[in-house]
């Protein structure tokens, strides 16, 4: 049983598996994307008040950042989810969303005058976490995403910002340091999704075979079963055709078969007995003795092992028998057997 990606590093399987994962990767995703996309906009949103607030210089260049910019792209990236091409983009487009909302950031954070600007640095370290935790952006992606996020952070710090050294080290290691516990958080978020999605697969593998096991068996006894029955009603015939007894087997009004000696005392072929209703050589008289006696069996009454009964030929000759019915299996399903000496 594997119970884990085939690369420790990259967190892959084997090509066919890795695609199998992925589609479930998706389909577990999706709604929970949704969910961390709508709140996202919210609460980028909601920061803008806040920047407003310490940055009150800028405040027209933040709006046009955060509601012109990121909003407008947040909502085209949550209508894109409905998309049948969002599938097979999800993780490019979740990266670029980050990024997206991390340059916004960054830019603000390059504009903005001190102290206002140091305020900037803790929204980056938030959506650093977000992306590693709830955007579903999965390790490799992640990786690469927060670390082009602390690069264009260090870019504008340093270039183009007026942060000082003191300030600027500190918050460069408290970055790194957030950016690692990302990366392990995106890490084992991932990892458990694999361990999970094998561990179900397996499980489902196992029932299947023990369905194809159980299956497999039924089919035999159902085989053995129809063996057996064909067997039996081989026996039969080859009794019935030898006997000197007219035996006629029947379900409801229809007949089924009829040995030779039942043509021969009636006068009827088999295939004419079997296009003729069953009360067709019953005589009127005894029509009603016979509806009773089945009737009777119903009920779990024990009718006479033998009986007399009058029956019509073929060419209207009225004969007298005794008659013996009973139940019987024929081609597996029930129906009664009579035959009369």
């Amino acid at each position: 049983m594997n119970h884990g990606p085939e690369n420790l590093l990259t967190l892959q399987f084997s090509r066919e598996l890795e695609e199998e994962f992925r589609d479930d990767y998706f389909r577990q995703s999706l709604m929970q994307l949704r969910f961390a996309i709508v709140v996202g906009i919210v609460l980028y949103a909601l920061f803008g008040i806040f920047d407003s607030w310490i940055t009150p210089e800028i405040r027209v260049q933040v709006w046009i950042i955060r509601y012109a910019i990121f909003c407008p792209f947040g909502v085209l990236l949550f209508l894109f989810t409905y998309s049948p091409y969002f599938k097979k983009y999800m993780q490019l487009t979740l990266s670029l969303a980050v990024l997206v909302a991390a340059v916004g950031v960054i830019a603000i954070l390059a504009m903005a005058q001190p102290p206002g600007s140091y305020f900037e640095f803790a929204g980056l370290m938030f959506i650093v976490m977000y992306a590693s935790v709830l955007m579903r952006i999965r390790f490799v992606y992640a990786g690469l995403t927060i670390w082009t996020v602390a690069l264009l952070y260090a870019i504008a710090a340093l270039w183009i910002s007026d942060i000082p050294s003191p300030v600027f080290g500190g918050a460069s290691l408290i970055f790194v340091v957030t950016n690692f516990v990302g990366m392990v958080s995106s890490y084992q978020l991932e990892l458990t999704a694999r361990r999970s999605f094998l561990q179900t697969r397996t499980v489902r593998d196992l029932e299947g075979k023990k369905h194809q096991i159980e299956t497999g068996k039924l089919q035999a006894a159902v085989d053995a079963a129809t063996t057996t029955l064909r067997e039996s009603e081989l026996k039969f015939r080859t009794l019935a055709r030898t006997t000197s007894a007219a035996t006629f087997i029947h379900r409801g009004e229809k007949y089924l078969y009829v040995n030779p000696a039942a043509e021969a005392m009636l006068g009827y072929t088999l295939d004419e007995f079997l296009a003729t209703d069953f009360w067709a050589v019953i005589h009127p008289d005894h029509q009603e003795m016979v509806r009773e006696r089945g009737r009777g069996r119903i009920r779990g009454a024990a009718p006479p092992p033998r009986y007399e009964l009058k029956v019509i030929t073929k060419g209207g000759e009225e004969r007298w028998g005794i008659m013996s019915a009973g139940p019987i299996e024929y081609e597996g399903r029930p129906s009664s057997v009579r035959s009369s000496i």
